[in-house]
Formats: C-alpha cells, structure tokens, sequence
C-alpha cells in the first residue's frame, strides 16, 4: 500500500476524531489535507467527498495499464482511466467482489542535465592541471 486517504464530507469530524484517537494533525495546504502523525510526517490524504467517509486505498505498481488488464483479466473492472497527478499516474479499479481501490505508478519524466564550465579565460588565471 502506498497511500491512504480518507474522502469524507466532515473534515472537521474526521480532524477531531482522528486527532484524539491517534494524535494525528490535519494540515491543509493548497486545498490539499495530510494527516500528519506526531513526528510531523505524512502519513495519508483527506480530500472532499459526500454521503459519509471511507478510506480510499492506493497500492504501488510499476506499471498502471498492465496491472489495470490484469485486474480486469481476474475479473475485476477498470472504474476510471488512468490520470497523472504529479510524478505519478493513478487509476480507480473494482475487485471482483466489488470493493473499489486505486493503483498507483511513478511517472518517468526524461531530465537532460547540462553543465557549463562559464569561459576558459577564468581556468588560465590557474595556469594548466
């Protein structure tokens, strides 16, 4: 598992419950909630939801689409496309028995690094090495 988030239409609630149950903290930055456990490390989401609270389970894979055909192969169902956020691609899937949970892979982004030594009078102050 890699991520837990709790969609819940009471953040408020949820803050307060969890806070006294576990001692968590509930940081809200760029409309973005994580739960904060008491070293101050993220520990899972909370986002908006309706009609009550669940916790959404996302679980790591190395690829998104071959493990969302091989859950559709065991006979269990693809709910949303796969979508990036971030470095990372999600997608919603349904087990055969009917339990929703997401999947989650890295997004692999090429980076071309480049350096510049500035101009080569600056190395001849030094005279040769």
């Amino acid at each position: 598992m890699s991520w837990p988030e709790l969609i819940t239409d009471d953040a408020n609630a949820a803050a307060l419950f969890y806070g006294s149950a576990f001692g968590w903290l509930l940081r809200h930055d760029f409309g973005v909630g994580e739960w904060l456990n008491q070293a101050h490390d993220a520990i899972a989401g909370l986002a908006p939801g309706y009609r009550g609270a669940w916790w959404r389970t996302a679980f790591e894979v190395e690829d998104i689409t071959a493990a969302a055909d091989r859950c559709e192969r065991l006979g269990g169902a693809l709910i949303s496309e796969p979508a990036e956020a971030g470095l990372t691609e999600f997608a919603e899937l349904r087990d055969p028995f009917g339990a929703r949970f997401t999947i989650a892979a890295p997004v692999h982004h090429p980076v071309e690094l480049t350096v510049s030594l500035g101009s080569l009078p600056a190395f001849e102050r030094f005279g040769s090495f």
